[in-house]
Parts: structure tokens; C-alpha cells; sequence
């Protein structure tokens, strides 16, 4: 693994587009990428599929970090009680490795946005534990958590996704 790094972090990345594909599809086709244990781009902003398209080209993957804006418009065709068995029917499991989203603590992102992300990627991942965001988003995310495991279409996954609601944030 000589000449390899496991931690990567991108900011402030001039003329880049919000989704970053240019550098995404660099680091995809870089060899020693498949050791990459932290991927931190704190201006970037992906949505669902693009975070399902980043944990599945980096098998190591433990940590992301991004401005996470939700649910994928691609989504958007799938009949909503229909998108969590349709993905994890696709990705399941998508990644072994990927345990923590980190949000930026200065991003805007919305709370109910992060919890439903966060729901299907625990649903994808089976060792996802949690989501590290701004402490001002902690009880409305854990709401949201709550009251869509009592919804049809993450009730079969509810042990799975009690532990997002009880994260100790001293983690």
C-alpha cells in the first residue's frame, strides 16, 4: 500500500460544478483510490445517488463528508412506497465499510432531508451508524427518524434504524 493515501479532503475547488464529477471521476480512475478511508469535500453538494455512486467505487470508504441534499430527482420516477425496496433491491449491500456522514456544520442542509438520506443509506449499508451534523438539527432530525419508522415504507427496517435516533453525539 506504499504510495497510498487514506484520507482525502477538497475545499474551495475553483470553477468546479456543486456535484464535483470532473474530480469524482479523477479520483474513481486513480489506482490507489480503492484505500480511501475518508473522502471529505466541504463545498460540494450530492444527493443520494451521487453518495450511493461514491461508496460504491471506494470499497474502504468509512467517511464522508459533503453537503448532503437528500433524495436524488432520479428518484423521483419510483412510486414513493415503492423507492426504499427498489434501492435496496439495486445496492444492497452497497458498502461493508461506510459507517458516518458528515455533514458541515455551516451548511443549511435540512434536517428532515439529512434523516431520510440517512434512513435509506442505513438501509443500503448495513454497518452505517450515523450522521454527523450541526448540533442545532439534532432534534428534528431525530423526529423525522421517529416518526418514518411508524411509515410502511421503513417499518421492516426499524431495529435497523433506531440507532440513528440515539446517537450519543460525544461519538
Amino acid at each position: 500500500m506504499m504510495g497510498a493515501t487514506t484520507k482525502l479532503t477538497l475545499s474551495d475547488v475553483p470553477g468546479m460544478p456543486d456535484d464535483g464529477q470532473p474530480l469524482l471521476n479523477a479520483i474513481y480512475a486513480a489506482p490507489n483510490s480503492s484505500f480511501l478511508r475518508s473522502l471529505k469535500f466541504e463545498d460540494l453538494v450530492f444527493d443520494l445517488c451521487h453518495i450511493i455512486r461514491v461508496v460504491a467505487a471506494l470499497p474502504t470508504l468509512v467517511s464522508f463528508t459533503c453537503i448532503a441534499r437528500g433524495e436524488s430527482s432520479n428518484t423521483g420516477d419510483i412510486p414513493a412506497n415503492e423507492r426504499l425496496s427498489s434501492l435496496r433491491a439495486q445496492h444492497y449491500p452497497l458498502s461493508n465499510s461506510f459507517k458516518v456522514l458528515r455533514v458541515p456544520y455551516e451548511s443549511d442542509a435540512a434536517a428532515s432531508n439529512l434523516a431520510i438520506l440517512a434512513m435509506q443509506l442505513t438501509v443500503l449499508c448495513p454497518n452505517f451508524s450515523r450522521v454527523d451534523m450541526p448540533p442545532k438539527l439534532r432534534n428534528e432530525f431525530s423526529r423525522e427518524v421517529a416518526w418514518s419508522i411508524c411509515n410502511a415504507s421503513f417499518k421492516p427496517y426499524a431495529d435497523s434504524l433506531c440507532h440513528l435516533i440515539y446517537q450519543d453525539l460525544n461519538d
